[in-house]
């Protein structure tokens, strides 16, 4: 059933009970956030689950970090990342395994992570070539920056789908056309929902702002890359040339980053080898139809 929503606010106050984080991720970033925790307190919550262990590990030791190293220990893991690098790491892991599954008949949930998770590896590759440090956290904010769809397909799917078809028809940004529709966009969901997760505003406010970074100054450098990710990521699999892709990047987000389109076309070829992998990492091995 749709039900009518004013603001993202409401609509995200309507999947509080829905839309949980894993308590894995929470002690995780309960021994993070505590100053007196330790390594030690980090590796031991992390290693009661025998699943996240053997994610991180496997993603430590692919070609996603290329340390040049054997990493056999969450210890170790966490002695060459740091506390935070990992944190997001955790984030990433558990959330896309544990919505991977949500019930959600007009979502097909694989596809969705799928592109979540190419506008993260996108996002951490921009991140590199424009000396931002912390592309883990880029690697989240590229992976939660479509999050609010999946709000909005759960509580207002006739409207969202709608919405998306004008998108197509039109040629014109989702955003821009839910906005025009619904007064709000998937941009605004997912920052409202990742701020009532307690979500730091380095994560809610890019998400939040992703899609006009040009509204922030604060996160504009930040929003700028998870903007040009999510471009790169929602047409990856298209037919559009390399003019037109370029053509829906803002000029905010040039002028913020810095990247030039030469570079950007061959980041977005780079990246390309990286992305099964890290798809199948995170998501596990697609299964045969």
């Amino acid at each position: 059933m749709n039900i009518e929503f004013k603001t993202a606010e409401s609509l995200v106050k309507s999947v509080k009970t829905l839309l949980t984080l894993p308590e894995v991720y929470l002690q995780v970033r309960a021994v993070v956030e505590d100053p007196d925790s330790c390594l030690a307190d980090l590796v031991d919550v992390i290693s009661i689950d025998a699943g996240i262990t053997a994610r991180l590990l496997r993603i430590v030791n692919s070609a996603y970090f290329n340390l040049g190293v054997s990493v056999d220990s969450i210890l170790q893991a966490v002695n060459l990342l740091g506390m935070k690098a990992v944190h997001n790491l955790v984030l990433a892991t558990t959330l896309s395994n544990s919505f991977s599954n949500t019930n959600n008949n007009t979502l097909n949930m694989r596809k969705f992570w799928e592109g979540s998770v190419r506008c993260a590896v996108f996002a951490r590759a921009i991140s590199f070539e424009c000396d931002e440090p912390e592309h883990e956290r880029m690697f989240v904010d590229g992976l939660l920056s479509n999050i609010g769809h999946q709000v909005m397909y759960l509580q207002m799917a006739e409207q969202t789908s709608f919405a998306l078809n004008k998108s197509l028809a039109s040629g014109l940004p989702p955003a821009a056309v839910e906005t025009e529709i619904l007064g709000f966009n998937y941009a605004d969901v997912g920052g409202e929902l990742l701020k009532a997760w307690g979500m730091p505003p380095t994560i809610s406010e890019v998400v939040r702002h992703h899609v006009a970074p040009e509204n922030t100054e604060v996160f504009l450098r930040e929003a700028s890359i998870v903007h040009i990710a999510n471009v790169l990521a929602q047409f990856y699999d298209s037919h559009l040339d390399d003019q037109s892709l370029i053509s829906l990047i803002k000029p905010t987000a040039w002028q913020s980053t810095g990247l030039v389109p030469e570079i950007l076309l061959g980041i977005h070829s780079e990246a390309a080898v990286e992305l099964e992998e890290t798809i199948e990492m995170l998501l596990g091995v697609r299964k045969a139809a």
